[in-house]
């Protein structure tokens, strides 16, 4: 890595990665004021230097007048503040690169939409953008840059700058070194690798796999049915002892819970 270790501005990278999610967030209503129906998904990808940038497929409708271009603009023009020390963030000179998959009618079909070899090269460009956010980015790789010296200083500087330095708005008054948050142990990101627009009264959202929560849960309700034993009217002699053993669980975190409070009353009552 090119970069003077003493020098970089790791905490400046670390506050990038907490403002990220919400400069995508301005993203996308920047893109969407350009065409309300686009949907997206997005994966975050982890650079050499651990910076954090997105692969994202916006799908636009095909009456739409829109192209990846109009997108790229609009998308280019968002700017967010990070959500602690409010300083302004935006995308770099270089920081939208957009490309047009084009999804056109069969030639066998007439009219109807022959979308497999678009899907094709989406779960092509998506799946390698998987593959490049979950490679192995912490010492010990195989890799021997990766496991070079100056390499592993770096994450070492950058890990604890996330840990100890740059705060997060749920950080207590100690600082983030007593915080829970996941952000303090990822680079200072605190949301997902993969996200994907979701339905809504207005749009139909996305999946690749056509998968959703709620199909989820109904193929999980459908499964438990199928598969209920018949023996102790559908409850087994395992189902049994786990409820004895929650209610047992149960009454005696309700005690703990209830010494506390009362502990906490007296301790307040002192002199």
């Amino acid at each position: 890595m090119p970069i003077d270790l003493d020098d970089y501005e790791y905490e400046g990278q670390v506050r990038w990665h907490g403002a990220l999610g919400r400069l995508w967030r301005s993203s996308v209503v920047a893109m969407r004021r350009r065409c309300a129906d686009a949907e997206y998904f997005a994966v975050r990808e982890v650079q050499a230097r651990m910076a954090l940038h997105l692969h994202v497929v916006v799908r636009v409708p095909a009456w739409s007048k829109v192209d990846a271009e109009t997108m790229g603009i609009a998308a280019r023009s968002a700017a967010a503040t990070h959500p602690v020390t409010g300083e302004l963030v935006q995308w770099g000179k270089h920081g939208v690169q957009d490309r047009e998959i084009q999804a056109g009618p069969s030639d066998t079909e007439g009219v109807t939409p022959d979308l497999s070899r678009a899907a094709a090269r989406i779960v092509s460009y998506v799946g390698k953008a998987l593959g490049y956010s979950l490679k192995d980015v912490i010492p010990g790789s195989s890799n021997a840059e990766r496991c070079a010296p100056e390499r592993i200083a770096f994450l070492y500087r950058l890990r604890a700058a996330a840990r100890q330095t740059v705060r997060c708005p749920d950080c207590p008054e100690s600082g983030p070194g007593q915080c829970d948050r996941r952000a303090h142990d990822n680079l200072g990101y605190g949301g997902h690798v993969v996200t994907v627009s979701r339905p809504s009264e207005n749009r139909e959202g996305w999946s690749l796999s056509h998968l959703t929560r709620k199909r989820l849960r109904e193929e999980r309700r459908a499964w438990m049915a199928a598969n209920r034993p018949d023996d102790v009217g559908g409850v087994s002699a395992g189902d049994i002892k786990l409820s004895k053993w929650l209610r047992i669980w149960l009454e005696r975190h309700g005690a703990r819970r209830a010494r506390r409070t009362w502990e906490a009353q007296q301790y307040a009552r002192a002199p």
